[in-house]
């Protein structure tokens, strides 16, 4: 009787990622298309992760979490002399035209940006390394 045994070895980069391997034969089968952009009513608050985009229905416009900035704010169960700072940058792209860049405040500066007759407003910040955001779109 013969016994096969075959052994996978899975590699891991410097930060224990593990490594992906593919068959030369074997082609991608996954889409880069972007996933579709959900859309909120204007002047509804609604939740917002990095890199995520809303479609402001109503009022034409798509606004994108683009990235977080800095955040200085004191940590929770931990007493402060100052509540600190946290900074978010947005995009907002009215149709047709081009896209204006925010950024927005959860204390000191401000909470609030507009272009092109919409205004974008910092309604909370979650913490963590890259936290989900609460925005509100109004017109002008």
């Amino acid at each position: 009787m013969v016994v096969a045994l075959v052994v996978v070895l899975v590699g891991c980069d410097s930060d224990s990622t593990p490594l992906e391997t593919s068959s030369p034969t074997t082609s991608p089968t996954s889409s880069t298309t972007a996933p579709p952009v959900r859309g909120v009513a204007l002047g509804n608050e609604f939740l917002i992760h990095v890199g995520e985009s809303v479609a402001i229905t109503g009022a034409d416009v798509i606004v994108t979490y683009e990235e977080f900035l800095a955040d200085s704010r004191c940590p929770i169960g931990v007493q402060c002399i100052q509540a600190g700072n946290a900074t978010i940058g947005v995009s907002i792209a009215a149709a047709g035209g081009a896209a204006g860049t925010l950024q927005l405040n959860t204390t000191e500066g401000p909470v609030s940006g507009s272009y092109s007759n919409y205004t974008v407003a910092l309604v909370n910040l979650f913490r963590g390394p890259s936290p989900a955001a609460t925005l509100r779109v109004t017109s002008v």
